[in-house]
């Protein structure tokens, strides 16, 4: 009788296999290899929350490399905000990112606040506390990477994401942004008249940073000048270049370069299995003509010098900018055609925003292979233009509603 019995439950566990594999192979070529299931699981899941993008774009990673495979949209991600390379243009897109898909962001305790913590350390008074003290999906505001802290607060699968520029392109901005002559005594005097501060201090880098008088608190390092990108990622003076830059490269799963931005997003894009809505963002047209303007005359003799004044931030660079072309390369030839799509939505969506627009006009950007329909309003102009203090409101009331009172 146990024999029996065995018999009978192993013919019902192989008539369940041959009935699993029937219906995978069913699936395979009437549902996935169209994209019609996968398209149902993607509007079930990526319904947007947000009104300002009415269109949804539901392309997989790539019509030839997933025509049959689906992917999983990643949604734990920390954006480290690195100064004055680009990253507030980035930090607006992963806070939107986490507002349309319903997420919970990190936000400060209170206030208008640009940074979580201080340094490299976020402790429980520094957020926004919820009730059961959920995991954060999303981070995008300034902090000094620490991993033991994202350990603590953030899911295990998070992942890292972090923006380079060419150094001397940042050093430049900085010096502009911050006015930094006046961090360095006597740069003033010192200074012909009419030379941009700038190439001043790229004259003779070891001298001017014996000088530098701008260090601020441990909460806040904007006014940098020596290896400052390496340093918002964690650097300390106990790794050569060599070995934090390794580290780096083990630690995050995506630096996006700004000189090649809209290659680093589709890039983006495909890693994290997100759709073009996710990573459409806008620069106005002033900051379209900064992007292209090359006026101070740097000469190559600077460069050199700043090159040895800054080594770590410069390694870092040439190192990460090496490994996106490496990657660009290895996603085939259908990537150049997706990243020729999108800069053409960027451009359309820019065209509109600026131009002369009848109250509720709309434009809608036909489908492709990369996106469905993308529906553009007004609306979406003034939203795609909102800040990191314009998300933190807006994700605050959110979270607030959606958890009740929140502590903090």
């Amino acid at each position: 009788m146990e024999v029996g019995g065995l018999r009978s439950i192993k013919t019902y566990l192989l008539g369940l296999t041959v009935l699993s594999v029937t219906a995978c192979i069913v699936l395979q070529f009437v549902g996935l290899e169209s994209g019609t299931i996968w398209r149902g699981l993607r509007q079930g899941r990526n319904g947007l929350s947000m009104t300002h993008l009415q269109g949804r774009d539901l392309s997989t990673r790539s019509t030839a490399a997933n025509a049959s495979i689906a992917c999983t949209p990643h949604n734990n991600v920390a954006f480290i905000k690195v100064y004055k390379c680009g990253s507030s243009t980035l930090q607006s897109f992963f806070l939107r990112y986490a507002h349309q898909h319903d997420l919970i962001p990190a936000l400060p305790s209170r206030g208008d606040r640009p940074i979580i913590g201080c340094g490299a350390v976020i402790q429980e008074h520094n957020v926004l506390q919820l009730p059961g003290d959920p995991k954060w999906n999303v981070f995008a505001h300034h902090f000094t990477f620490n991993k033991t802290v994202f350990d603590r607060f953030m899911h295990p699968d998070v992942r890292f994401v972090a923006i380079l520029r060419n150094p001397i392109a940042r050093l430049s901005s900085v010096f502009d942004y911050f006015n930094m002559w006046q961090y360095f005594t006597n740069m003033t005097e010192n200074r012909p008249d009419g030379q941009p501060p700038v190439m001043t201090y790229l004259q003779d880098p070891s001298r001017w940073d014996k000088a530098f008088v701008g260090r601020q608190s441990r909460c806040y390092a904007g006014r940098c000048v020596k290896n400052c990108m390496a340093k918002d990622l964690g650097y300390n003076s106990l790794d050569s270049a060599t070995e934090f830059v390794s580290k780096v490269d083990k630690q995050f799963s995506t630096i996006l370069i700004l000189e090649h931005l809209n290659h680093s997003l589709v890039l983006l894009k495909r890693k994290m299995c997100w759709s073009m809505n996710d990573i459409i963002y806008y620069l106005g047209k002033k900051q379209r003509e900064r992007k292209g303007n090359t006026t101070v005359p740097i000469t190559d003799e600077m460069k050199a010098r700043y090159r040895a004044s800054s080594p770590v931030d410069h390694e870092l660079y040439d190192h990460f900018n090496r490994s996106l072309w490496r990657q660009i390369q290895l996603e085939g030839s259908d990537f150049f055609e997706e990243l020729g799509h999108f800069q053409q939505v960027l451009n359309n969506i820019f065209v509109f925003c600026h131009g002369r627009k009848e109250k509720g006009q709309n434009v809608t950007i036909p489908a492709s292979k990369w996106n469905e329909p993308i529906v553009v309003s007004g609306h979406t102009c003034t939203v795609l233009t909102w800040l990191r203090h314009n998300w933190d409101k807006i994700i605050r009331r959110g979270l607030t509603k959606r958890f009740g009172k929140a502590e903090g």
